[in-house]
């Protein structure tokens, strides 16, 4: 191979090892950004990139367990949030993202008044992983986990319509407070305050955030966004308040098991 063949092949090498270097940088700084809880083991929480916030809008920095200090602590998490919005009315102007955390922001003006010390995974529409979820609230040795969303069904099945809640049979160490307890009393005081349809309780495996929890966990759904009824108040302040409360009502008798 001749001199000036041999340069012009280092170069195109040259190039070619340059062009996958800035892919694969721009493809980090894109994903950086996507989860907002950001926990380091042995050093805390790592407060530049991390959405846990406390009763008194305080960010936590402090290991979990001397932050519990023998408390009532839960977690209160909006679901999806970010490029995740779930699940969708049928006019494409209600996003569940947007919904849930609406409802967790009543919740979290009840909280503040209680002796409870909440942290959120999110209180701002940002994408955070189950993974990270999960992480927080096992880390964390939480007395309980709540997660908060929003109902929905196809066109062809769009009567569907009140509250149930979601439990996995997944032992939490604690003898009383089981998930499927924590689900029925989330089910039933969403369903008495709002007055809405109380469709029960259902057990699911297959979903990673009660499957992978290490305390009582359960999904509430709050009412389906494809029903004109259960939509009414979901999008109003007044229904959010009621079921934020039901919420509370639950939280509040689930601390009698514990």
């Amino acid at each position: 191979m001749k001199e000036k063949e041999w340069r012009s092949l280092t170069f195109k090498c040259f190039l070619l090892l340059l062009s996958v270097v800035t892919v694969c940088v721009i493809y980090s700084c894109m994903t950086a950004g996507r989860e907002s809880i950001n926990v380091k083991a042995g050093q805390g929480y790592d407060k530049s990139d991390m959405n846990i916030v406390d009763k008194n809008n305080n960010t936590q920095y402090e290991p979990l367990k001397s932050s519990k200090a023998g408390g009532k602590v839960i977690v209160i998490d909006a679901g999806h949030g970010g490029d995740d919005e779930g699940a969708v009315s049928f006019d494409g102007k209600i996003n569940e993202k947007d919904y849930t955390l609406l409802i967790v922001k009543e919740l979290k003006d009840i909280l503040d008044k209680s002796d409870i010390t909440a942290y959120y995974t999110r209180l701002s529409d940002k994408y955070v992983s189950k993974k990270e979820r999960v992480k927080l609230v096992n880390e964390m040795d939480a007395d309980m986990m709540i997660s908060i969303h929003c109902n929905a069904s196809d066109e062809w099945t769009s009567t569907a319509n009140g509250s149930e809640a979601l439990f996995s049979k997944r032992k939490t160490g604690r003898k009383k407070l089981t998930n499927k307890k924590l689900a029925k009393l989330l089910s039933d005081n969403v369903s008495d305050n709002v007055g809405i349809r109380n469709r029960g309780i259902i057990q699911r495996e297959d979903l990673y955030l009660m499957h992978h929890s290490k305390v009582p966990t359960a999904i509430i759904e709050t009412g389906y966004i494809t029903d004109k009824s259960d939509l009414r108040y979901i999008v109003s302040k007044s229904g959010r308040r009621k079921i934020a409360h039901g919420i509370y009502n639950a939280i509040v008798e689930a601390y009698k098991f514990l």
